[in-house]
């Protein structure tokens, strides 16, 4: 296809038409798609619906189809429509929430997820999935946090590359190739008191040394579109915000591919403030290089009209269609507008038992074990009691599993069938205390329901039932052991659970939840996953990070009243970004390293791993560090690499931890870096607060 030529002879309308997108019921009515915001009200012509350059949502392959056979019948240039889904954690086959993959410490889980999700997916003719989602996220209040990889740089930019290339693998034109979009940029996941949607308030000093690097990598490993975010920065909605788009992402950051709106995001720049109608928000649009407009139509209705005031915006409108229309020659849809799509697939491949069976064996990595007194695994004659209102819950798939079909999901009563003395539904005291000779270990089922979180899920109580702590002091009164497990799509507040004999976050893992649950407190798995996000103390603690500033006045809990604290809550998390017990313990030292170090080749770490129990033990190892003195100033420690290893029985194995050059690098606000000379702190262990610690000399060569 000559996409020059084809632009040539494209009609004004035409190329207003590729550039904007509908959900499938602008197509037919008895489309079941939710349909939210300006797309309720707008009106669109015949002519420019059948040539709608994108579609948003399809059910299946009958309706890609339909749609799909409308606009080659119908249009004149038979530009064939991309279809785009959020297949954010499977298809039909549902997989651990993001988070949970971000849990597990795996850089190649997203991508075989992804993978399989892609095969389902495009049985559908779906060709380009809204995802990965990269946002950093620091406040658990905000709902999207199960929807991202957690408040690290590192961990969300390796998980957002393995998700790219999950989804993009292969050839462009293979049939099971999906299209990556990266979202939201930017900072989407800082929004003010974790209220979705909310304004961000971000310096771009901030932006670039830590929001920045997980849209770069994601970018780099070659992600096919960006999606903008709703929020404000700097004060400016970045659907329309044309220094960070347009300088930032298209030139900075080296994007040329297809940027698209969130849902409504250009008509919703008047709700912000920053224009008066739809007619600015278009112009506004297209000043930014926004390629593709999202469930509203600003840029049909007053395009015309713009180009007539203002005829040197043609050229951005040229522009960003020659960007889609090339994608979609990239992904072959010139010669096959169809390609993906196959009935027979559909039905065989959706939803499989292999898939299902993967679902498994991608979710036992992702449950974190948070305490555990001598208690698990749990031996499999032991009488067990299963308590709260998950134990016969279906509903465990988490906020995106879309196609997912709960009906396949077992309950925890049907995985530990003959395990179970008493079970029941609450946590009722009177009870129990009827059946406390049936049971031996309590096994509480408990925490957020799988509509608590996702988008527009924003809570200020994270914090357990209050009836959770009574229960625990009860039973324990009665000699009974506790284990709590902790269901949710982000970090809760668990100071009511921690009483328990263990505590094990589950999060929401997909189709084969209870089964692998059950699995990891029988020891059947063991729990190998790490925490993506610091678990608080309280709420009020909210934002925060284990990369946090350090301040003028540090903290000090002994000496010094005027320093940065709380007087009611302790500072520090309940739980640290990167904790997770396993079953067992790996004990470690660090070899011999030099004195000083001028980047001049990777500095190796060598880290020797012992093991002495009489099972295999999986690990993360873990390296942050910090450079000091440094302007702008650094957070307190940030990690820079990390292992994920099993250390056989009985044995000892040896790995080398690496930092290179370029990840030292910090950069003021106009993105000039800060390359000093000082000293290098080096912290290794396996959280990011029970670390040990190490200073070398740091002597930049071009400081020499």
């Amino acid at each position: 296809m000559n996409i020059k030529h084809l632009l040539s002879i494209m009609t004004l309308e035409e190329k207003l038409a590729q550039m904007t997108q509908l959900p499938p019921n602008a197509f037919f009515h008895e489309s079941l798609n939710e349909v939210y915001g300006n797309m309720r009200d707008m009106t669109v012509s015949e002519k420019n619906l059948f040539s709608t350059g994108s579609i948003l949502g399809i059910s299946n392959a009958s309706e890609m189809k339909r749609i799909q056979d409308f606009i080659l019948e119908k249009s004149r240039l038979k530009i064939p429509a991309l279809f785009m889904a959020d297949i954010i954690h499977g298809y039909e086959t549902i997989f651990p929430i993001p988070l949970a993959q971000a849990a597990s410490f795996n850089d190649d889980l997203p991508k075989q997820i992804n993978r399989i999700a892609s095969i389902e997916g495009s049985t559908a003719g779906i060709h380009v999935s809204f995802a990965p989602m990269v946002d950093l996220s620091r406040d658990a209040r905000w709902g999207r946090v199960m929807e991202g990889y957690g408040e690290d740089p590192l961990l969300s930019s390796r998980m957002g590359i393995s998700a790219v290339l999950g989804f993009q693998d292969g050839n462009e034109k293979d049939e099971t190739y999906l299209a990556a979009c990266v979202k939201h940029f930017a900072s989407y996941g800082a929004a003010e008191a974790g209220r979705d949607y909310n304004t961000v308030d971000m310096s771009y000093e901030r932006f670039y040394n830590l929001y920045q690097k997980s849209y770069q990598s994601a970018i780099d490993a070659g992600a096919k579109l960006v999606m903008l975010s709703f929020n404000t920065f700097n004060g400016i909605p970045v659907t329309i915000h044309e220094d960070l788009v347009k300088t930032v992402l298209r030139q900075e950051m080296g994007f040329n591919g297809v940027i698209i709106s969130d849902y409504d995001a250009l008509h919703q720049v008047i709700a912000h403030g920053a224009v008066a109608d739809d007619h600015h928000a278009a112009i506004k649009g297209l000043n930014a290089s926004l390629d593709i407009e999202m469930g509203s139509n600003a840029y049909l209705n007053h395009g015309k009209e713009i180009i007539k005031t203002s005829p040197g915006l043609i050229k951005a409108i040229d522009e960003s269609v020659y960007r889609i229309l090339k994608l979609k020659e990239d992904l072959g849809l010139f010669d096959n507008p169809y390609k993906n799509l196959s009935f027979e697939k559909e039905k065989s491949l959706v939803g499989s038992e292999s898939h299902m069976n993967a679902s498994y064996d991608y979710a036992k990595e992702s449950i974190v074990l948070l305490k555990n007194h001598d208690i698990l695994p749990l031996k499999h004659d032991t009488r067990v009691a299963l308590i709260g209102p998950f134990i016969n819950e279906r509903q465990l798939l988490g906020a995106w599993h879309w196609h997912g079909n709960d009906a396949f999901v077992k309950t925890y009563l049907e995985v530990f069938n003959h395990h179970v003395g008493y079970t029941h539904s609450t946590l009722s005291l009177d009870s129990v205390s009827s059946h406390l000779n049936t049971f031996d270990v309590a096994i509480l089922m408990v925490g957020e329901v799988q509509r608590d979180s996702g988008e527009s899920r924003s809570k200020v109580n994270l914090d357990l039932d209050p009836q959770v702590k009574e229960f625990i002091r009860y039973l324990k009164q009665h000699q009974k052991r506790v284990v709590v497990v902790v269901h949710g799509g982000r970090p809760l507040i668990l100071n009511h659970a921690m009483d328990a004999d263990a505590i094990m976050m589950s999060w929401f893992l997909g189709h084969q939840h209870a089964r692998v649950v059950k699995d990891t407190l029988y020891g059947d798995v063991s729990p190998t996953g790490k925490l993506p996000m610091s678990f608080p103390r309280h709420v009020g603690q909210y934002p925060m990070s284990y990369h946090d500033f350090t301040t003028g006045r540090p903290y000090d809990p002994v000496h010094n009243e005027y320093v940065t604290k709380y007087v009611d809550v302790d500072i520090s998390p309940l739980f640290p970004f990167g904790y997770g017990l396993t079953y067992g313990q790996i004990n470690f030292n660090v070899g011999t390293l030099p004195t000083s170090w001028d980047g001049g080749s990777s500095l190796e770490i060598p880290v020797n791993l012992i093991n002495t129990y009489d099972h295999d033990i999986t690990e993360t190892l873990q390296l942050y560090y910090n450079l000091l003195p440094s302007l702008p100033v650094r957070g307190e420690k940030q990690l820079i690499d990390y292992k994920k290893v099993t250390v056989p029985k009985s044995s000892q194995i040896s790995l080398v931890l690496t930092i290179d050059h370029a990840q030292l690098i910090h950069y003021d606000e106009r993105h000039h870096p800060y390359k000093d000379p000082g000293k290098l702190h080096l912290y290794i262990g396996f959280n990011s607060l029970e670390t040990t610690h190490i200073t070398l000399d740091w002597r930049p060569q071009d400081e020499h």
